[in-house]
């Protein structure tokens, strides 16, 4: 019995997604971000095999942008094991695909 009120609280803690909807994230300069996982493959592959002339296409025609220095965004969904994120900049309802290295948790200011 010791054994199963052990265990409960540690599979409720690792169904707990770490990310949180609330949490406040900044965006990283120059890392690139799609308006979908497929558009924002293709840019990463471009950018791999140094196809620069084809990465140029996707950024001319909007599907893919690159991003600003500290912008806030939310995550809306994590994919760690891919390596990716899908990110919702503050006060708007687009969402992007992009690395999870293009974001980092914003700090919180300290009170005076």
């Amino acid at each position: 019995m010791k054994t199963f009120s052990i265990l409960i609280p540690i599979v409720i803690l690792l169904t707990i997604n770490p990310v949180s909807a609330q949490t406040e994230y900044i965006t990283k300069d120059g890392y690139l971000a799609a308006g979908s996982e497929e558009d924002f493959d293709k840019a990463t592959k471009y950018l791999i095999d140094e196809d620069y002339d084809s990465l140029q296409i996707l950024l001319d025609d909007g599907k893919v942008i690159k991003l600003k220095k500290d912008l806030i965004v939310f995550v809306v969904d994590s994919h760690v094991r891919k390596g990716k994120v899908e990110i919702r900049p503050k006060d708007h309802d687009l969402v992007l695909w992009t690395n999870t290295e293009a974001i980092k948790k914003k700090k919180k200011k300290r009170k005076s």
